[in-house]
């Protein structure tokens, strides 16, 4: 449930806006759709660069009622993936739920049979109190137990394969052709991990890099590419396990960032109550949720830097003041620098804008008033060791704003710089050329999803494309086969409309002038807002 404060605050800005309801007739954008499991052609209107082929292939919520029970939070929602295929110039879509044990179960017994982030499980009326001591009991060595799969955040591939991963102990190979569900796996019967991020960084070799808890720590996990007939974990390992100041209150992380020698992650001020979790599963209460994440605006952010060829965090101390980053923009080295850019938040209330109801009451998302996203970079002095500690500030880079200085105890204290005129979220860059490297570009979206945003770092200056009652989708970069431009290339958005009436559509635009090169309109069926997707090149497929 929503906090009564953000209630009474969602409630009071209704009334003063109650005209967004009145003046058109909304749809609720957040919503369960059917699947769409024989392909469909869309219509084009503009023009389709000939090189463009391959898959957009996404991810996200896409059934919102089990049986009788409507789901309170988004993140509740079944897993479906869908995809635009791009080929001799024609778009066709399909998606298919992911058959987790998530959906399987709940859909076989028409019920919530496992509790999720907002939502409680119906209770099993055969199973006895004493069985549900005895579920308790195992928990307590087996901090994955009661776990869903329900892998409804991202997709990535890995080796020669397509995985979608939420931030769970389990993610699901599946088939980029078809969408079919082929293989769960459980992480931590392959390395000594609970849980792993869903957004992992991938090496130009392949190797894939995650960020993940155990009962000892934050770890970073470490998969080689494997070949075909290989499992996916077969040579998987942990490359450095890092103890939280609190094991019992470890940290909450949604991504992390890495540059071409290190890896960095943050213990932030909001923490998962370990205690809290294990007296839920026994309680049959949500696993997640307000009570669950406590937030500390008494306690610094925490800078971890890890070597990524030896797996040694660096010596310095790197703290900030409190703030929530969800998403990482990207990392760079320059000059005995760590550039760290992320979405930032100055608390944690951001959580609570993610249920259901928060989301279909109100199009303007009522916390927005009160929680406002800040892209921020901040500077990490890795060579410190080097310079004056009498010095104020111990950033030589000259085009931020960002600050540290050493304080009394020997740690350094980090202050943020801007990047942008404006706020934006859910970013992107150019992966494949920028990751862990120098960049001037990064995409994103605002906080209502009714604007694309394109910033220049070096001038912090924006293009944006908007259009009335559309709600667009995370932005995703494709280069441009053979160029060496930064921002060569094209920009996928999949766009809902408020209305209906007016078909959905892939929105294509031009990376360099953020203008409409084409849109690809889908009559007749209605997709849902999903999170997270990449593009695969159709020469990744063969």
């Amino acid at each position: 449930m929503l906090s009564t404060r953000c209630y009474q605050l969602g409630l009071r800005l209704f009334s003063q806006r109650a005209w967004i309801s009145t003046t058109s007739e909304m749809s609720e954008l957040y919503k369960s759709v059917s699947e769409q499991s024989v392909p469909l052609e869309g219509k084009i209107k503009g023009s389709l660069p000939d090189w463009l082929s391959g898959k957009l292939i996404r991810n996200g919520p896409g059934l919102l009622e089990i049986g009788d029970t409507k789901l309170n939070h988004w993140f509740d929602g079944m897993a479906l993936l869908h995809s635009f295929t791009i080929k001799s110039g024609k778009v066709m879509y399909s998606s298919k739920f992911l058959r987790s044990d998530y959906y399987t179960n709940n859909m076989a017994a028409k019920r919530m049979v496992m509790s999720s982030i907002g939502t409680a499980a119906v209770p099993d009326p055969c199973k006895t109190m004493f069985q549900r001591v005895q579920s308790y009991f195992t928990s307590l060595t087996d901090h994955t137990s009661g776990m869903n799969d329900n892998c409804f955040i991202n997709v990535y591939p890995a080796g020669d394969k397509f995985v979608a991963a939420t931030e769970s102990d389990f993610i699901h190979v599946f088939s980029p052709e078809t969408l079919d569900s082929q293989q769960k796996i459980q992480l931590s019967k392959h390395v000594a991990v609970n849980s792993a991020s869903a957004h992992p960084h991938i090496d130009d070799d392949g190797t894939v890099y995650n960020l993940g808890s155990s009962p000892s720590g934050y770890t970073i996990i470490k998969i080689p590419p494997t070949g075909k007939g290989e499992h996916l974990m077969d040579k998987a390992s942990i490359l450095c396990t890092v103890e939280p100041k609190n094991k019992l209150k470890p940290g909450y992380n949604h991504s992390f960032g890495a540059t071409e020698n290190y890896f960095v992650f943050l213990e932030q001020p909001v923490h998962l109550d370990i205690q809290k979790v294990l007296t839920n599963k026994l309680l049959n209460k949500q696993t997640l949720g307000d009570e669950l994440l406590a937030w500390d605006d008494t306690e610094m952010i925490r800078f971890y830097v890890v070597e990524k060829s030896s797996g040694n965090v660096l010596p310095g101390k790197f703290f900030a003041p409190p703030a929530v980053i969800l998403h990482h923009i990207n990392a760079f080295e320059d000059n005995g620098h760590i550039v760290l850019d992320g979405c930032a938040y100055r608390d944690w209330r951001v959580y609570d804008s993610f249920y259901v109801q928060s989301l279909n009451d109100l199009s303007s998302n009522f916390l927005l008033e009160e929680i406002k996203v800040e892209p921020r970079r901040y500077v990490l002095p890795i060579a410190h060791e080097l310079q004056d500690p009498t010095k104020t500030n111990l950033v030589t880079l000259d085009y931020t704003e960002a600050t540290a200085q050493f304080q009394e105890d020997g740690s350094i204290m980090c202050h943020h710089g801007t990047i942008s005129e404006k706020a934006f979220e859910l970013p992107q860059i150019n992966y494949r050329k920028c990751n862990g490297r120098p960049y001037q570009f990064v995409y994103g979206l605002n906080q209502l999803f009714t604007d694309l945003i394109k910033t220049d770092l070096k001038t912090k200056k924006c293009l944006t494309w908007s259009e009335d009652g559309c709600s667009m989708s995370e932005p995703v970069f494709v280069g441009k086969p053979e160029s060496s431009g930064e921002d060569d290339g094209l920009i996928l958005s999949a766009v809902l409309r408020v209305d209906e009436s007016q078909p959905p559509f892939l929105l294509v635009l031009d990376a360099r002038t953020m203008a409409e090169m084409a849109r690809v309109e889908f009559p007749g069926i209605q997709w849902h807002k999903d999170v997270h997707g990449i593009f695969v090149p159709a020469s990744a497929l063969e």
